[in-house]
């Protein structure tokens, strides 16, 4: 079991058991979606419902109805098992992949900005410059060997 971090529980939202999730993770559909299993401290748990609400994830888990059967969640890493988002490719899988151009090292993909243009913070020995995740900067992505190419057009980010 391949377990990927989701976010982290800082309160709870009303009575009835309803926590907020803090997460920058993307693929929120396929992650946050009913029936699939969280891990919190090696236990299982299971999502009963979700929602967005301002910049939260809002969930309601296993057969929890009451706000005082979760509050010992609160401050607690989500984690969740890869196979339960098909193996798809997410942001933090480009943390500590060396970006190339062609076979020259140009840097280390160092952490990940998920905003309105999601971009990869790359770090080349005292310098760092940012590519962003959609577009046509991304060649392609060896995980096996930890390599990420991008095209000749990010000479002109760095």
């Amino acid at each position: 079991m391949e377990l990927v971090y989701v976010g982290k529980i800082v309160n709870t939202h009303g009575i009835k058991g309803e926590l907020k999730i803090l997460s920058d993770i993307d693929n929120k559909d396929k992650i946050f979606k009913v029936g699939n299993e969280f891990m919190i401290d090696d236990n299982v748990y299971i999502i009963k419902s979700y929602r967005h609400h301002k910049c939260f994830e809002m969930v309601t888990l296993n057969d929890f109805t009451n706000i005082n059967e979760v509050l010992y969640l609160v401050g607690k890493k989500v984690f969740i098992d890869r196979k339960q988002i098909d193996n798809k490719i997410i942001y933090n899988d480009y943390i500590n992949l060396n970006v190339y151009i062609n076979d020259e090292l140009i840097g280390v993909v160092e952490d990940y900005n998920n905003g309105l243009n999601p971009l990869l913070i790359i770090k080349n020995d005292n310098k760092t410059f940012y590519i962003p995740i959609n577009g046509n900067f991304i060649e392609s992505v060896d995980l096996e060997n930890k390599k990420l190419y991008v095209t000749e057009d990010v000479r002109g980010l760095m």
